[in-house]
């Protein structure tokens, strides 16, 4: 919606799309008052094409780490930062949670978000992975410029 009601449709700051949007997930989800959230996210813009499918995967990635990071704790901590450098642009939502079971991984999920992740950054001309310990790090990685191919 946001991305809608913006006056440029061809592009968007990231920073005022993707801030806003992390706020907005984690209001509607369930317990999330116990879990601080730290944002880092660059100031630069990215087109429409780019953005709605990263709207999906942000979302994807902060509703499976409020499900299943934090199970048996009382508090916890979620970071989303993105930055664009050299043509390239990264995502990375991070938690300090119980971690990944090594198990699962795009391919593996039990269920359809992560399989949904990486098709959307494969759409994006674009790679994720998944980083372990210390929580789970999820990295999505593509190049700014063009339409997804």
């Amino acid at each position: 919606d946001r991305l809608y009601r913006s006056p440029s449709l061809v592009a968007l700051s990231a920073r005022d799309y993707l801030s806003p949007l992390v706020d907005q997930i984690l209001a509607e989800l369930p317990r999330t008052k116990a879990v601080k959230v730290e944002k880092d996210i660059g100031d630069f813009t990215l087109d429409a094409d780019r953005l709605q499918p990263l709207g999906i995967i942000v979302n994807e990635l902060l509703v499976n780490a409020v499900k299943h990071a934090f199970k048996g704790r009382s508090r916890g901590r979620i970071a989303v930062s993105a930055w664009s450098r050299d043509g390239r642009f990264t995502l990375r939502v991070e938690d300090d949670g119980v971690g990944l079971p090594p198990s699962v991984d795009f391919d593996s999920a039990p269920g359809f978000g992560l399989r949904l992740v990486k098709g959307l950054a494969e759409q994006l001309g674009g790679t994720a992975r998944i980083e372990r310990g210390g929580g789970t790090r999820f990295v999505l990685e593509f190049g700014e410029r063009g339409p997804a191919g």
